[in-house]
């Protein structure tokens, strides 16, 4: 299973892509990563409600996303923490939502 994500955190060492952050590439599903059973939920999801927008939170850290209309890139903003207050989490929420 291959898709394409363009952008991911260089920080997680579950990620096994070899392309920098900005880069677009192949996304190799591993198995073993947090990273790749999250973008496989994620796009799962999105396909399943025929969504292209979502959101992914713990209540502590919040990231907002988007899929291409084919479905096959995905975008995600920085992670925004709960006690952000430059946006505030609910301010990009709702700017998200509109």
């Amino acid at each position: 299973m291959s898709r394409r994500a363009s952008t991911h955190r260089a920080e997680d060492p579950d990620c096994d892509r070899k392309n920098t952050a900005d880069s677009k590439g192949d996304y190799h599903y591993n198995t073993k990563s947090k990273a790749s059973w999250y973008w496989s939920r994620t796009w799962g999801a999105a396909t399943r409600l025929n969504c292209k927008y979502w959101v992914l939170t713990d209540w502590q850290r919040w990231v907002y996303g988007s899929f291409d209309d084919d479905k096959t890139h995905g975008y995600v903003s920085p992670i925004i923490s709960s006690d952000s207050d430059s946006p505030y989490a609910l301010q990009a929420l709702f700017y998200w939502a509109r």
